[in-house]
């Protein structure tokens, strides 16, 4: 049995808020081995760890494949022995021949990056401007009980990932536009944003126009089932449709759950 001591110093020890083990460019490395291992095809998660030359079980090889995951490079399903593997559309799209020079590959880039959690709280925090690091290691350890054994790695793996993706202060990310109010012409440069707003009148139902966008765009209302209407750039490539139907899936969790029906809004049942 354990003692009031021993329960104590587990009630004490300090669990830090979930992140990548490693880099946003190492992942892309990781998800490129895996992408020529077993392209589109699930594979057993203690069999990929063994493509990037980590034993079966290996904690290092979990904790890659975990920051692949938040990352949003593959995605996993399954317990146990019968957990597996595959990378997503986002991995697969940077991964596979790549157009590296291309706005939309960096577009997906700053996308990937920004996708951890600890990752878009920190760059939401900063504006995009990143202070010294013992001002962003004070927050993590005094305000998010963060483990200070690792707060260090973790704040140099973060300054790699922000300047791969070659983020900048003027990317913004959707949700914070979202919840703001404030109507852009993209989250992450090539991203297309939808805005909601207000149902316009009839009047206003043909596609509005904006200076907001480069000459020859303008905005497709497009009306939704709770009278609201979603605002998209028009026209867009066949890239950056994909694009952005990839980011409403990937946003899906943060977007639905914005959204609350009052109980007064249901009609009673007849």
């Amino acid at each position: 049995m354990e003692n009031d001591s021993n329960r104590a110093e587990k009630k004490q020890r300090t669990r830090s808020p979930a992140y990548p083990a490693i880099d946003l460019e190492q992942a892309i490395e990781k998800a490129s081995i895996l992408w020529k291992r077993a392209s589109r095809h699930p594979v057993q998660a203690d069999v990929v760890v063994t493509f990037w030359g980590y034993d079966k079980g290996s904690s290092s090889g979990l904790s890659a494949l975990s920051a692949l995951k938040k990352f949003g490079l593959v995605e996993d399903f399954g317990k146990g022995e019968g957990r597996q593997v595959k990378l997503t559309d986002l991995g697969i799209s940077l991964v596979f021949n790549p157009d590296v020079n291309s706005e939309t590959y960096t577009s997906r880039l700053k996308q990937a990056a920004l996708l951890p959690s600890i990752h878009e709280e920190l760059w939401t925090k900063y504006g995009g401007n990143l202070p010294d690091d013992a001002v962003i290691e004070h927050y993590l350890v005094v305000d998010r009980r963060f483990n200070e054994q690792y707060v260090k790695s973790f704040i140099e793996d973060l300054r790699k990932t922000l300047s791969f993706a070659k983020l900048k202060a003027c990317d913004i990310l959707a949700e914070q536009e979202m919840t703001s109010g404030i109507q852009t012409s993209g989250s992450v440069q090539a991203v297309p944003t939808v805005v909601m707003a207000k149902q316009p009148s009839q009047q206003q139902a043909a596609p509005i126009p904006t200076n907001q966008y480069p000459q020859g765009v303008v905005e497709l209302p497009i009306p939704l089932d709770d009278g609201r209407v979603a605002r998209i750039p028009y026209p867009m490539s066949e890239d950056t449709f994909e694009l952005l139907v990839e980011t409403l899936k990937l946003w899906k969790k943060r977007l639905v759950k914005q959204v609350e029906v009052s109980a007064q809004a249901i009609p009673p049942s007849e």
